[in-house]
């Protein structure tokens, strides 16, 4: 699952109780952080795909090697938003 997706889940799954973190947050002695870690050469990932694919003017598009489907996430304003409001700050380590 790419990392996007994983904080989707997690930020869903929080939603509800949104507005007792916020009034938590905002107390001097709660620290609230999202820690994210990937390896990317662990025995037990995904393997790399090696798809190919058509443009929309019909040109092949063939992926290199090392530009795994799982590279990359971002997160959207809302998300964004919601941690800002929260007071959250962003870990995020990788390791290959």
């Amino acid at each position: 699952m790419r990392i996007d997706a994983q904080v989707e889940t997690i930020l869903d799954r929080i939603e509800s109780i949104r507005t007792r973190l916020v009034l938590m947050a905002a107390t001097q002695d709660v620290q609230v952080r999202l820690v994210i870690v990937r390896h990317f050469d662990d025995d037990h990932g995904e393997e790399e795909a090696f798809d190919v694919a058509i443009t929309e003017d019909g040109k092949l598009l063939e992926k290199l090697p090392g530009q795994h489907q799982l590279l990359g996430w971002y997160l959207s304003d809302e998300q964004l938003g919601f941690l800002a409001e929260i007071r959250c700050a962003i870990w995020a380590d990788e390791y290959a």
